[in-house]
């Protein structure tokens, strides 16, 4: 069964219900894509978190100027639409280390945190829009193609 699941990026996410995103339309054939191929989308804690971030920060900064209240209730959402999996007890030390084996520096960092959390749970497969972010770690395999 865990082959069979596939970590969902912030990116596509909070695209897939922002109606007004030019790439709204390619997050849901993504999705749509996924579950007819038998994939079970998966969230992490951090999609979450990165979801706040961007939801409530201003427009003007690149954020969508939400609301604590709508970004509850979309951060609920995604919590019950998606397979929510918990963080691992060790991944801060799976994060570590795949930001020394990778030389991870900086914000890249966030992306390493992603990798580790997918190690924990045995998931390969990877939906972002940015596939180039993850090119270094030869674990993660970024579908569709």
């Amino acid at each position: 069964m865990s082959s069979l699941r596939v970590l969902v990026d912030t990116s596509v996410v909070l695209r897939y219900y922002a109606q007004e995103d030019a790439r709204h339309s390619e997050a849901v054939a993504r999705l749509y894509w996924l579950r007819t191929q038998g994939y079970i989308l998966c969230v992490a804690p951090q999609v979450l978190y990165e979801a706040w971030v961007v939801l409530t920060r201003p427009k003007a900064q690149n954020g969508l100027g939400k609301t604590a209240d709508e970004a509850y209730a979309l951060v609920r959402q995604i919590a019950d639409n998606f397979t929510l999996l918990p963080d691992t007890e060790d991944l801060w030390r799976r994060w570590a280390e795949v930001c020394r084996q990778h030389a991870v520096l900086g914000r890249q960092a966030h992306d390493a945190r992603f990798v580790a959390w997918m190690e924990s749970h045995g998931i390969s497969r990877l939906c972002t829009f940015n596939p180039d972010d993850f090119g270094r770690y030869p674990q993660v395999e970024c579908v569709p193609k």
